[in-house]
């Protein structure tokens, strides 16, 4: 049997990454190993927990950072060296002697060297003990590890795929890094960098803008990692995108991918949400004995916001994510007075919150997001990748965009009512509750895209591990871009 090196580096990424070894395996087709990291936010127990029930191995390690030792014996020496830069120019960072300066920032930049040395030699290890015929990725981001992982792929000649379960575009992350002034274009050196390689540049919102801080840029630079497209994710050097969908192809030719890297496949949650949709009245029943809820009763089930007020989101109304969370209480309670269950499933990178929503009655569930929204009446988001899946279920969606990113994703899906103050949300949650007429109609609007939005032939699987297939039989794997190369600036 082939063996696929699966790569996750969050919780999120570990729902889907999970759900998609179980199905290889259960296919018969894929020996799938997961790679997980030890870092903070991700539930390395509970990962290692799900793998033990599924008997699916688990690969537990640790990011290589500046702050800590090297990964390994066998980079005893660059450890004790990147350890004793890090500590001696840090300190001489305060100085305002040009020459310090000068020797700082020559320091550092051999520090961010030696640590990408490490990432490389990291994986290049793992990739020689473990021998996989695959790499999967959920995403491919600049940074110092996904661009590392798949170059190292190509070395030993294995291809990479990226199987999304998300969608981001280069606004999203402008937005997010605008505010923080080492991802601003400044200084001598800075502007230097701009010019020669304009595509790390955006200007957004009054900010000329780097993707990455600049020592990681140089560190890209170097070892030959940079994107055509540092701003998109998904630019890059993978083999094949297995695309979700019809519309989600669509996206991807805007955002300028290659059509030869665009394959449609269908999503592994695709044929969870199937299976699901096809008994549902027998399901629902069983979540709500589950949940101890009325068995009669309509469904709305809210997929939780991350916490997204690290920094100041600009029109938000609320100052922090207990905010958020205890409004978002109050005004579900309505709802349940007014004759509807209520799910919420939290977010899997901030799975705690139960306790803003029990006072008010309110179930909150760590039931799969696929197993519960074919059941939903109604489906409540927040800019949530998951809305597409509600949109293949022909279920009418509201997409509370609280922090205010405005995004563009859904604005084609008639069925999906957008949000964006508190007011607005009572009002839309008012009328699809207690309007008959209204909900049919969303719901009529919602039917006539869902098609475009998913596939429920319960093949996205086997389309799936087909293409894993057909990449395995090119050896070695062919390192071609997936983007154009664009000038942001």
């Amino acid at each position: 049997m082939k063996r696929a090196l699966i790569l996750s580096l969050r919780n999120s990424d570990f729902t889907e990454m999970f759900r998609l070894a179980r199905a290889i395996r259960d296919a018969g087709a894929y020996d799938p190993w997961i790679v997980t990291y030890t870092a903070v936010g991700n539930d390395v127990e509970f990962q290692q927990r799900r793998c033990d029930e599924e008997k699916i191995k688990l690969i537990v390690t640790r990011p290589v950072s500046l702050m800590q030792g090297p990964v390994n014996t066998e980079l005893a020496d660059h450890g004790k060296v990147f350890t004793w830069f890090s500590t001696q120019f840090r300190k001489m960072h305060e100085l305002r002697n040009s020459y310090w300066r000068v020797v700082y920032a020559v320091g550092h930049l051999i520090s961010y060297v030696i640590l990408f040395l490490q990432q490389i030699r990291q994986f290049r290890n793992m990739i020689h003990d473990f021998r996989p015929d695959i790499l999967i990725v959920a995403e491919d981001i600049v940074g110092l590890i996904l661009p590392s992982f798949i170059k190292m792929g190509h070395k030993a000649g294995i291809p990479t795929v990226i199987v999304p379960y998300t969608i981001a575009n280069a606004t999203e992350a402008a937005e997010s890094l605008h505010v923080y002034p080492s991802y601003q274009v400044r200084g001598v050196l800075s502007r230097v960098m701009s010019f020669f390689y304009p595509r790390w540049v955006y200007d957004y919102k009054g900010h000329r803008l780097f993707r990455l801080p600049l020592y990681y840029m140089i560190a890209h630079t170097i070892f030959r990692l940079t994107p055509p497209d540092p701003w998109t994710m998904n630019s890059g050097y993978a083999n094949a995108i297995a695309i979700e969908n019809a519309e989600m192809k669509k996206y991807y030719e805007r955002e300028g991918f290659l059509d030869s890297k665009l394959r449609i496949t269908g999503a592994i949650y695709d044929d969870t949400l199937t299976s699901v949709l096809q008994e549902k009245e027998q399901r629902r029943e069983a979540v709500y004995k589950q949940l101890g809820l009325p068995v009669s009763r309509r469904l709305i089930v809210v997929g939780a916001p991350p916490n997204q007020l690290a920094t100041p989101r600009p029109g938000c109304p609320y100052k922090t994510y207990e905010d958020v969370l205890s409004n978002l209480a109050r005004e579900l309670k309505q709802a349940q007075e007014n004759g509807w269950n209520v799910i919420i499933r939290p977010h899997p990178n901030f799975m705690d919150i139960e306790k803003y929503f029990e006072p008010y009655g309110l179930r909150v569930t760590d039931i799969d997001t696929a197993d519960l929204i074919p059941l939903a009446d109604i489906y409540l988001a927040y800019a949530s990748a998951t809305i597409r899946w509600a949109i293949a279920c022909g279920i009418p969606c509201i997409n509370y965009d609280l922090f205010q990113y405005h995004y563009n994703d859904y604005k084609g899906a008639p069925g999906v009512i957008h949000a964006y103050q508190p007011n607005e949300f009572e009002g839309i949650l008012q009328k699809l509750t207690s309007d008959d007429a209204y909900y049919a109609q969303v719901k009529q609007a919602q039917d006539r895209v869902r098609n475009d939005w998913g596939h429920t032939d319960g093949q996205s699987t086997a389309r799936m591990i087909a293409l894993f297939d057909e990449l395995t039989q090119k050896h070695p794997a062919p390192r071609t871009p997936t983007t154009h190369i664009r000038k942001r600036a």
